[in-house]
């Protein structure tokens, strides 16, 4: 009993604030309905313990809020449920129309159950109560006819994701399974999702490796570091940041092999490719050879010569350097660093300099 109250109690906090918050923003679109709701769950939780304070203002509040009537009755045709009159616990009733709203707004009903500040268990039996279940509110739609609707959003925004495909349907009225969204993606534009893969995969590179350097270089200029029209500025930066920038890129290539995919179990993508290689009775597991191809694609997506775009081109340092200054500089390249190279950087300059 106590349990319950609570939960009433609570529930009643966070009605009460939303309508006053709506009071307050002149957001009065189905307000009385709000009101309503509102004034019921007190006049049920009035049976469990003591309101009668607390239960007047609010009428003489919400008396004045609707045009001074002078029987809030009238107003909201207040019955109480035939479940508050029986012996036992009075059943905690939540609103049908509040579930349905939530659920045909795809909430779980984890999140519903932590909106209406009751239990999952409790919620679940309403859910039985009224005959609603989540499983029904999906729209009952051919996968011919959801490819076409796909095929059609991909066409008006050729860059969008499955999520943003799902939110497209939702918007149009249809609630999709998400397995059934990426089958009906892939179906009808297989190459716009791998390329959208490839670009998240750049994204990342850049994020999670080549912001850090890019931010490093910029702020070396700033502060009088690094001039990038002194050669001897430049031979220090590639003798200190080319080993450092590829040790970056290599243990982030092989974090991405082994993270798991949320879309394929939790499996790595090392570890499917490793499935699939299984699955050829000609694959040998132990050629070197086929274990270096991994995550290389061939074919159609290799471009022609004539097409390849212009890549940024190095020029070759021009100042000569002794070998055994380079062994010199390869001795300090492998200390620690305490700032992204910097400090190795002014010492390999300071080095050269001499």
């Amino acid at each position: 009993m106590t349990q319950e109250i609570v939960e009433m109690k609570n529930m009643l906090r966070v009605k009460l604030c939303h309508v006053i918050q709506c009071i307050e923003n002149g957001r009065t679109l189905n307000i009385e309905e709000k009101m309503r709701e509102t004034y019921e769950l007190m006049q049920q939780l009035s049976l469990l313990t003591c309101l009668d304070g607390p239960l007047n203002c609010v009428r003489q509040a919400m008396d004045l809020m609707l045009h001074g009537t002078d029987r809030i009755e009238d107003v909201f045709h207040i019955e109480v449920p035939l479940e508050c009159a029986k012996r036992g616990r009075p059943k905690f009733l939540i609103p049908v129309s509040v579930i349905e709203f939530l659920v045909d707004n795809k909430f779980t009903v984890k999140d519903i159950s932590r909106l209406l500040m009751t239990s999952e268990s409790t919620l679940k039996r309403r859910l039985k109560d009224y005959n609603i279940k989540i499983g029904n509110t999906y729209s009952i739609i051919e996968q011919g006819e959801l490819e076409d609707l796909v095929r059609n959003i991909t066409n008006e925004y050729p860059n969008a994701g499955y999520r943003t495909v799902m939110g497209v349907l939702s918007s149009k009225g249809h609630r999709v399974q998400e397995k059934r969204v990426r089958d009906a993606l892939k179906y009808c534009d297989p190459q716009g999702v791998l390329f959208r893969r490839i670009e998240r995969l750049w994204r990342e590179v850049w994020t999670g490796c080549n912001a850090l350097y890019y931010g490093l270089f910029f702020s070396m200029e700033d502060d009088g570091i690094l001039d990038v029209t002194n050669e001897r500025h430049m031979l220090a930066l590639h003798l200190v940041f080319k080993p450092r920038i590829q040790q970056h890129l290599d243990n982030f290539r092989e974090a991405i092999y082994h993270r798991p995919l949320r879309t394929e179990r939790n499996k790595s993508p090392l570890q499917l490719w490793i499935s699939g290689q299984m699955l050829d009775p000609k694959w040998n597991p132990n050629n070197e050879d086929e274990l270096q191809t991994f995550g290389m694609e061939f074919g159609d997506l290799i471009p022609d010569e004539d097409n390849v775009p212009e890549a940024v081109v190095v020029p070759e340092n021009e100042e000569n350097v002794d070998p055994h200054v380079l062994d010199n500089i390869q001795e300090i390249h492998d200390r620690r660093s305490l700032n992204n190279g910097i400090d190795i950087y002014q010492e390999v300059l300071s080095i050269i300099n001499h």
